[in-house]
């Protein structure tokens, strides 16, 4: 188990993971936006489509996370 993992609940490990699976997806996000500037794509807007709607979706999870920690 890595270190970041212990000692922390359930709940806490899943927001960790969301965490990290946003931030991996806003990186492969401008990877695909410099991409697209040098070797411009027809599929490339449709790419970027599906990454915003996965972000917005982790997003949400994550949202929904923090909000029952709050409560």
């Amino acid at each position: 188990m890595p270190l970041f993992n212990q000692g922390l609940n359930p709940g806490q490990k899943q927001v960790q993971q969301l965490q990290k699976q946003i931030q991996e997806l806003q990186h492969e996000m401008e990877f695909v936006e410099i991409l697209a500037q040098f070797w411009p794509l027809p599929n490339m807007s449709q790419k970027m489509e599906r990454l915003e709607q996965k972000l917005s979706l982790l997003n949400q999870q994550y949202q929904f996370h923090q909000t029952l920690k709050a409560g």
